[in-house]
């Protein structure tokens, strides 16, 4: 687990990259962004929103996609618990 970064620590690394960090996952300069508290609640609706449309968009491939947002949060709160 890594130290929350500011968004402002955060931005130079940003530039010049397409869609993500360079050297980071997007998932995890997102995570440095938010409070813990806020990083539950944006993976639990992440999750929440692929289950909402799987019947609708894009079926078993957003469930996959809650699936993991799920592992990550359970791995979340796993290591708070420790």
């Amino acid at each position: 687990f890594f130290k929350q970064k500011t968004a402002y620590e955060i931005m130079p690394s940003l530039v010049g990259s397409e869609m993500c960090i360079r050297d980071r996952e997007c998932i995890d300069a997102i995570e440095a962004m938010l409070s813990k508290e806020e990083f539950i609640g944006y993976l639990r609706g992440n999750s929440q929103k692929y289950r909402w449309r799987f019947r609708y968009k894009n079926g078993i491939q957003d469930l996959k996609k809650a699936e993991w947002y799920e592992k990550r949060l359970l791995k979340l709160l796993e290591a708070k618990d420790e």
